[in-house]
């Protein structure tokens, strides 16, 4: 019994080194892997809020187009579209609202 309890000490004692460095390898290569998310997730923060600020800008204009569309489209009158040559045209084709189409219309999402 105490021949087979040094022996595993000597085994132990050899590999000793080895096992330590094989422990803080394992470590520092969990360290890095963890450095390379919290990056990522940095990055992807920011980058999501640069987004988010484009999003504000773009929608403050497009509000701002859409309010200048409401008041042009206001001030024409039948006269000033003839007078630039539009004029009404016979609807050839006439879509019923049937239910399907109205499931079709739910499911697209509104932007």
């Amino acid at each position: 019994m105490t021949k087979v309890i040094a022996k595993t000490y000597s085994v132990v004692h050899d590999y000793n080194t080895i096992l330590s460095y094989m422990a803080i390898g394992a470590c520092l290569l969990s360290v890095f892997i963890y450095g390379m998310n919290l990056y990522s997730v940095i990055q992807q923060t920011v980058s999501l809020q640069k987004i988010e600020k484009d999003i504000v800008a773009l929608k403050s204009s497009v509000q701002d187009l859409d309010t200048k569309y409401i008041s042009l489209s206001s001030s024409i009158t039948s006269e000033m579209a003839k007078n630039f040559g539009l004029h009404e045209a016979p609807v050839t084709a006439y879509i019923n609202r049937t239910v399907s189409l109205g499931r079709v219309a739910i499911l697209i999402p509104e932007i």
